[in-house]
Order: C-alpha cells, then structure tokens, then sequence
C-alpha cells in the first residue's frame, strides 16, 4: 500500500458510492460528502499503517511488518480469519471481538480496516467508542459530525438515505472503554444506531464481561490465545524489529520450550510474550506472574531502553535527574487518577494538570516539560498518539494503578478504592487480576469476600419473608435490576439491565459460569415473544420508538410465565451454587488466616 489515492482509489470509491445512492442531490453537496469522508479515512489510514510497537518504539514502521495473524472462536469452533474479511459477515451483520487484554484486538481492528479499505466493497469506518466520554451529543450525531462533517438539522433525510445504502462498515472499538456514568445511554444509542441502519456491518470490540457480549444482534466471536505454533512464529518475525535480534532467537524459542505449562500459558498472549521479546536479554527467565512482566518491562526500559532498539549501547539522559522510585512513585499515582477518571489517552493539558498536582502532593522537585520529556523520551513509558500521550498499552496504566492500590492502607484502600463504583464494575477484570498477584490474600478479603457477602446478604433479606424463594428471587432480580425489554422500529425485541454498580460480576472472575442477572437478561432476549403477549397492548400501539417497557411494571404477568417456564427454578439453583462459591471463599480465608497465625507462634 503505497498511498490511499494511487493504491486503494479510495477517493473514486466514495465518489461512486455517494452518487449512486444521492442521485437526485445538488452535486456541490454529494461533493462535499465525497471529500469529507475521504479526509476521515485518510486520516484513519495514517493512524492505522504506520505503528510503534513495545519492541519497536523509536519510530513508526509498516503495520504488516508486525501484524501476526490471530485465529477466533465462535460456538466453540475455531475459525481462521479469511483474507477476505467481508466472508466473516455472513452470517451475521453485526459482531463483536471479544478478547482480554493484550489478546490483539486493536491490531485485528486495524487489519480489517485496511483490508475494506483495499478490497473496497464497504466504506469502512472507525469510531473509538472512548472519545463518546467527552462528546455531550448522541452516537448519531457523533457520526454526523466527525465522520461526515454535517449539520445534522440541515442534512438529517441526506444522511439517512447513506446510511441507510449499506455501504458502510463500522468498527466500534473499545466498548469496555465508555464512561461509566453513560454506558447505559451510549449502549442504548449505538443499538437504536444499528436498528435503524441495519443493512451496514458492524463490528464492536470489546473485554469479556464489560456486557458487550449481550448486545441483541450480535454474535460474539473470541479471540484465541496463541498456540504453541503461533508462540514461535510470533517470535521468528518480532524478532527481526531488534538489531542482532536472530542471535537471540534460538535463547528465546529455548526459554519457551523448557517453560513449564502454567507459565507458558502467558506467552499465549501476544502482549505479554512481545514483553518477554523486549526484556528477555536483561530478564531471560519468563516471569511466572503477569505483575513481573510489567516489572520486567518498566526495569527493561528505565535502565536499557536504547541500548535494545537502537544498539551500541546508547542511553537518554534523564531530564528530572530523580531517582528511579520517584518516577516510579509519578507513575502509579499517574495511573491511578486517570484510570479512575477514565482518561486512556492524555492530552498535554491533562498530563500538566496531573504532574503538577502529583509533584506537589508528592513533595517532588521537576519541571513539567522535563518530566514529559523522561517518560516519553528516556523511558518511552509514554508514547505520543498525534496531540495527545498514550501508554504503549492500557495494561501497563492498570499495573500501576495496582501498584498504587495495594501499597495504600488498608483502610484506605477499602473506603477510597474497594468502594469506589468504577472499580467495582466487571470490566476491570485485568487490574483485579494484578491487584490479587500482589495480595491475594488481601484483596480476596477486604474486596472479592467482602463484597459478595454483602450481595448475598441483601438478596437474602430481598427474599426470606416469601415462602416461595425461587420466585421471591426472580421477583427480587426483576426490581433490583430494572429489566427494561425495548422494541425498535424494525421490530426487534431486546432485554437490558440497569444493575447498580454494587453488584459487580465477581462470580465469573472466580471462575463461576454463572451471573444471575445476566441469566435472566438471556432468558427474557431469547423468549421476547412471550414476554410481548403479557403485556398491556396500549403500551405498544405507539408510533414512538424505541418502545421500553419495565418488567416491574408488569411482574404479576411475568411471575405465573416465569412459573410455567420453570426459570425460577433453573435461577435458583444458579444462586444456590454462588453462595457456595461465597461459602467456600469465607472459609478458605478463614483457614488461611488460622494457619498464618500458627506459623507466627514461634
């Protein structure tokens, strides 16, 4: 791919595809769409063929020069990705990438837009679902405006008749990313977006268990953790990114080899084991938890950075002239207040505003522009995204935010943190995963034990008056979790939680398959037509939409259904089996308190 214009024809498509669907428009204005749309995917295409890596930060180099091929899985079927990714449509318009951190889902992304763009059937386009944070307009009119660059009042029926053509492919990434306190209106948003406009692809990425994977319409497809295949061919070509790097190929692939297992089952994931890559001439044992591999990371590029990519031994003089725990210390409370505040990207006013605050909390004596200097620079812990600071990846800003975590007081920690709803909603698998590898017997306690305890505990008094608790339960679930079922103007039936964040998915981090609310949110998608029968008609002959309709509202109509259908009793063996898994955790905690105390009696 040399350029958009000679390589793709990217300008000549839109140019067609406008005129084909806008005939009877005034052509000032379909050219004026044509060039809009061409500048939003130049852009993108600037942003998505030229990429700085962790093994390779100095400078941007060619996307397919590191792209390693990835497979998924969907219903249990491993499905390679084919070279023409359109065919991955087929069955469905409308999917999601479901991958943990580091799995590769940004890297997916960015192939398959480069792939629409050269194979041309689709107008691909891509919207990062985190720059929604801060745009106080809907998901439609975001579109509008930075994909088309119209004034939606003047142009709405315009528009419309694009949109509508199909010709569009829209990549949503980063659904785990939206803002906390509009998640809720933003889902709602971006479905009544596909219901209306339902013949365009659409492909949303997205963590497990941050709901993505509920969405009506869309299948969800996994990504697979590397094979022991892929783990050496992910090698052999990351390799060549370093100077004298193939000398170190056969060390690594040995390392690798003789790794047991359980350790092994990392290097799976191509962001840890390209860490592993990047450090393994300073650290060549592999890390058996996933908080030494970011140690390994930070160590790597704090005291060798520059001696790894460019060779020769040459070094960047820090700035601030601190020393290495004080940058430590600027970088864990960096990550920590801005991954509470939901900022993943830094502009520069950001970054003056947090150092400024942190050096003076901290006591600490540097400049503003030197700092940014030694993170970006003599560190590269920071890496520069256009105007703004990103880190290399979002899981190194989670390890340290952990870092800050556990070292706090206990009491602290529990009342500023355990406490606090953005890190107690189910997205944050990965930093509770590097908090418990700090402390697990800590966090198990004071967060995981002490917050499903309390779950239980109010379910228990929801229910204990009612005879029938498999009902009292379902009816409990219904109220607690404002069940709303919707009706788009296409027809389509869908079922959507507004669970408080008080009640986090803790039970499948544990391993249990199993979330009550979930269930029920399944039960109700999957039997949209009996629901519909039970309620009053009067509330769905409206021409308004999308229609919703609370379940509470309705719960003496959906408790002899639900009775029928034997939910209740299916949901009640489900939160029988949690409290054991909640039984169980209290007394191995127990157990290991008692044994410590006895091995301190000396």
């Amino acid at each position: 791919m040399d350029t958009i214009e000679t390589s793709l024809g990217v300008a000549g498509l839109f140019t067609d595809r406008v005129n084909r669907f806008l005939g009877n428009v005034a052509d000032e204005l379909k050219q004026a769409l044509s060039h809009n749309l061409e500048i939003y995917t130049k852009n993108w295409y600037n942003r998505t063929s030229k990429v700085k890596t962790y093994i390779y930060r100095e400078g941007s180099i060619d996307f397919y020069s590191i792209y390693f091929p990835l497979k998924l899985t969907k219903d249990r079927r491993k499905i390679t990705i084919p070279e023409d990714i359109g065919k991955l449509f087929e069955e469905s318009n409308y999917l999601t990438i479901l991958g943990h951190a580091g799995s590769g889902k940004t890297m997916l992304m960015r192939h398959f837009f480069l792939s629409f763009l050269r194979t041309q059937t689709h107008i691909p386009v891509i919207v990062e679902l985190r720059e929604l944070n801060r745009y106080p307009g809907s998901f439609y009119e975001y579109i509008a405006t930075f994909v088309f660059n119209m004034k939606l009042a003047a142009n709405a029926s315009i528009l419309e008749r694009l949109l509508d053509s199909g010709e569009f492919v829209f990549f949503l990434d980063g659904y785990d990313e939206l803002d906390l306190d509009t998640k809720q209106d933003r889902t709602s948003q971006i479905c009544q977006f596909v219901d209306r406009f339902p013949h365009n692809y659409y492909m949303m990425t997205s963590r497990p268990e941050a709901s993505a994977e509920s969405l009506v319409r869309f299948e969800n497809y996994h990504i697979c953790p590397l094979s022991p295949k892929q783990v050496k061919g992910f090698v052999s070509q990351q390799i060549n990114l370093i100077p004298d790097g193939k000398n170190m190929e056969e060390k690594i692939q040995d390392a690798i080899d003789r790794s047991d297992e359980g350790i092994s089952a990392y290097l799976a994931n191509p962001l840890l084991l390209s860490m592993f890559i990047l450090t393994f001439g300073y650290h060549p044992t592999i890390p058996s938890k996933k908080t030494e591999f970011y140690f390994n990371v930070f160590d790597t590029l704090f005291t060798k950075h520059d001696t790894i990519t460019k060779g020769g031994g040459f070094t960047h003089d820090r700035a601030c002239k601190l020393e290495r725990y004080q940058y430590v210390d600027v970088l864990k409370w960096f990550s920590y207040r801005t991954y509470f505040k939901q900022n993943y990207q830094f502009s520069r006013q950001l970054l003056d505003s947090e150092l400024t605050d942190i050096r003076q909390r901290l006591g600490l004596s540097y400049n503003n522009d030197n700092m940014i200097y030694d993170l970006t620079v003599a560190i590269s812990i920071l890496l520069q995204d256009g105007l703004d600071y990103i880190f290399p990846h979002r899981s190194m800003q989670e390890y340290f935010a952990a870092q800050l975590i556990m070292s706090l007081p206990e009491e602290i920690r529990v009342r500023k943190v355990y406490d606090n709803r953005v890190f107690m909603t189910s997205n944050n698998q990965n930093l509770w995963s590097l908090c418990m590898e700090v402390n697990e017997y800590e966090f198990k306690k004071n967060f995981i034990s002490r917050t499903l305890n309390s779950v239980v505990s109010n379910i228990e008094k929801g229910i204990k008056r009612h005879k029938n608790k498999p009902v009292a339960l379902v009816e409990y679930l219904v109220k607690k979790s404002n069940l709303t079922i919707t009706y788009s103007s296409r027809g389509t039936i869908n079922c959507v939680s507004h669970m408080p964040v008080d009640y986090p998915n803790l039970i499948m981090f544990l391993g249990y398959p199993y979330e009550l609310v979930r269930y029920l949110v399944d039960w109700c998608f999957l039997n949209g037509e009996k629901l519909t029968k039970i309620f009053d008609q009067s509330n769905l002959d409206t021409d308004v939409y999308p229609k919703e309709i609370r379940l509470a509202d309705h719960i003496s109509s959906f408790l002899p259904l639900i009775i029928e259908e034997g939910l209740d009793q299916s949901l009640f063996e489900k939160y029988e089996g949690i409290c054991k898994v909640v039984t169980d955790l209290n007394t191995t905690l127990g157990n290991w308190s008692s044994n410590s105390e006895k091995l301190l009696d000396i």
